[in-house]
């Protein structure tokens, strides 16, 4: 099976105020994430011939954007001020696909760095606590 190729993947946040509109997030160089797992819940008991487990609730985990950073600019921004009022947003990550799917959900921007290097550009790292759960969609035309 071939693989798909990420370039072109994007990642847009829906905008509060108008709801169905989702705004590109612009300099994003990498995307990580959703990092899901689940706990395990050991129901193991006196009559177990070796330990047993049930699933438990899905933890949808993090999401981490790698970027350039550009000052000013209103997508990145809207990050910044997401994290500083302790909002939850949408979010969505957008694969190179046509037509477009990829997955969708609530979080939390919970940290926003930047970093600075001699011979490099200025670049921002983010990290979006994922609550509830991610779900997948397609853009039909």
């Amino acid at each position: 099976m071939a693989g798909q190729e990420s370039q072109n993947t994007k990642f847009y946040y829906e905008d509060p105020n108008t709801p169905d509109t989702w705004i590109k997030l612009v300099g994003i160089v990498g995307i990580d994430g959703p990092s899901g797992s689940g706990q395990e819940i050991d129901v193991s008991d006196l009559d177990s011939v070796a330990r047993e487990f049930l699933q438990g609730l899905p933890d949808e985990g993090n999401v981490t954007l790698d970027m350039n950073y550009i000052p000013g600019t209103a997508s990145q921004e809207f990050l910044r001020t997401a994290r500083a009022e302790r909002s939850k947003q949408v979010f969505r990550i957008g694969f190179n696909t046509d037509p477009e799917e990829g997955q969708e959900f609530e979080g939390y921007v919970v940290e926003f760095s930047h970093s600075a290097a001699v011979d490099s550009a200025l670049k921002a790292s983010v990290t979006i606590r994922i609550t509830g759960a991610v779900e997948d969609y397609v853009v039909t035309p």
